[in-house]
């Protein structure tokens, strides 16, 4: 196979660039890591009908930068395109893009539509193409990866976006092989799948292609066959096709990191915590009190709405504020293995919110908070994935917190229905205002509210379209526009842990109504799903 090498100048670099074989010409744009040299296989396929022509982009490899201080645009990408094919032909080229690759092909055929003939855009890296109901879930994931890079620079964004793609970087990707589906081992040091939990990487797949020939449809765009699916090119803004590689042991969740419009967003606090048990609760004196038992937990109402949803399969996806302390790897640790996906914006000072809470034998509870977190700012690439993840939940939970009081107006501002906990609110607490006037779905205790229906009406009248108040062991009591509903608490003899309990009524609420059931069949369910929290030793039952 005989190849032609060259090197073109263009504005602020120096393209290398390969031809080999006769024929039409075919330029070829490769994904994020390749240069000419990627398309080998590829191109011996190609070569005795085309002039297939490979480059390194600008930057990468071979292709020099006049400045390598300074960033690269897509613009100047796409110019490179429109350059290179001017050098090379007369004639409208055709062009296969690959990823990145396929978003620099469709900027050049915006700005240069006379130079291409055909666009194969596949896989392009363009979730503004996609309809609204996936956009949001891969913007969320591009906006996941920038925040990683910010922050933990490209060592550490390189394995996540491997993840992304459901590629091993341990194992062979060659493209001449074309057997059958197989999973790739992982290495020891695979990190957990952030949607399951699980410790497997995606599956890695290859696919026969099709031998179909090319068809018409009607309607004047051609169809080829590409990889293991049929995409529409020809026309030059349609040609997409956004293929996913699923989680080896979650096939039905779409995607191992993208949200689903099935996903339940937490937005609030997550922490790490001394639980300690005592008979009774100490007098306001000093005196000394012996334990009966102590230990630390994950903690923060937030948390453990997101682990009681994920214990009901629902999945989870939790924006909180963690430190990068020894507290914080545990927390994400504990959600991991729950299957609770991630959002965590850096603290401040550097420490995860910590408190010590000290339980009697009848569920009271004490809680002193050791450390708790700062503000952090509503921008940023964390930001962006707080928002997209808004825009694509299947309902939106924000918790009392100052770093999440940003989501709580980002969501009544996006149209979104905000459901909201106002635990143990008085009625005049001016921190809690904010969350009571937003709620259109209102849950609080009635520990500090003489006259709770009075306030449930209230709330009503203001606009919120349901209101539950609990009365632990008495049960709870629901308002909507058709009335007062009492229901009784599940009764429960072997109480272990009464810590997470209204945050499992929550969450057992919240899954029965997303899955359709009525007033009296959610209340239902959160009773069934609170009882079985105090039966557990944790934040949510293990299953």
């Amino acid at each position: 196979m005989f190849v032609t090498t060259g090197t073109l100048d263009v504005p602020g670099a120096a393209l290398h660039y390969q031809v080999c074989g006769t024929g039409p010409m075919l330029l070829i744009s490769q994904s994020g890591e390749g240069d000419a040299d990627r398309s080998h296989d590829l191109v011996a396929r190609l070569a005795d009908s085309y002039a297939v022509v490979t480059y390194d982009r600008r930057g990468l490899s071979r292709s020099r930068l006049v400045d390598p201080t300074r960033g690269v645009t897509m613009d100047e990408h796409a110019d490179d395109v429109h350059r290179l094919l001017a050098a090379l032909t007369d004639e409208p080229a055709l062009m296969l893009g690959c990823s990145l690759g396929a978003v620099i092909g469709l900027h050049a055929a915006l700005a240069h539509p006379e130079q291409l003939r055909t666009l194969v855009a596949h896989e392009p890296v363009a979730p503004g193409l996609l309809p609204d109901e996936l956009r949001a879930r891969h913007e969320l994931e591009l906006a996941e990866l920038q925040d990683l890079y910010a922050r933990a620079g490209l060592g550490a964004t390189l394995p996540a976006i491997a993840r992304t793609l459901g590629i091993d970087p341990t194992g062979a990707d060659r493209e001449d092989s074309h057997g059958p589906s197989s999973t790739i081992s992982p290495p020891q040091h695979w990190p957990r799948c952030s949607t399951s939990g699980c410790r497997r990487p995606p599956v890695v797949t290859t696919a026969t292609p099709p031998t179909r020939a090319p068809t018409h449809d009607g309607s004047g765009r051609r169809s080829i066959p590409s990889t293991d699916r049929w995409a529409p090119v020809g026309d030059l803004t349609g040609a997409s096709a956004l293929t996913r590689n699923e989680c080896a042991r979650c096939p039905s969740v779409p995607g191992v990191t993208a949200p689903s419009s099935a996903d339940v967003l937490v937005a609030g606090p997550a922490s790490w915590n001394r639980i300690v048990h005592l008979d009774a609760l100490p007098d306001p004196t000093p005196h000394t009190v012996f334990a009966r038992g102590a230990y630390d937990t994950v903690g923060g109402t937030s948390a453990g709405k997101a682990l009681n949803l994920a214990s009901l399969g629902r999945g989870v996806v939790l924006r909180t504020v963690l430190g990068d302390d020894d507290e914080g790897a545990r927390v994400r640790g504990v959600l991991a293995d729950a299957g609770v996906r991630v959002l965590a914006e850096p603290s401040p000072d550097g420490r995860t919110e910590s408190h010590l809470n000290l339980m009697d034998a009848g569920g009271g509870r004490l809680s002193v908070y050791l450390r708790a977190p700062g503000e952090v700012p509503a921008a940023g690439p964390g930001w962006d994935a707080t928002l997209a993840a808004v825009d694509a939940a299947a309902a939106v939970v924000v918790d009392l917190a100052a770093h999440s009081a940003p989501v709580l107006v980002a969501a009544a501002e996006r149209g979104r229905d905000v459901w909201v906990d106002l635990h143990d609110y008085d009625g005049t607490t001016e921190f809690h205002r904010p969350w009571a006037d937003a709620g259109t779905h209102v849950f609080l205790s009635s520990d500090r509210l003489p006259d709770h229906r009075s306030f449930m009406a209230e709330r009503l009248d203001a606009g919120a379209r349901l209101v539950v108040c609990t009365h632990g062991a008495r049960g709870a009591t629901a308002l909507t526009a058709d009335g007062f509903v009492d229901v009784p608490a599940e009764p429960v003899d072997d109480v272990l842990d009464t810590n997470g309990a209204g945050d499992g009524f929550f969450a057992g609420f919240l899954d029965a109504h997303l899955r359709g059931a009525d007033l009296a069949e959610a209340l239902a369910a959160a009773a069934a799903h609170a009882a079985r929290v105090v039966r557990s030793p944790g934040l949510a039952p293990a299953g």
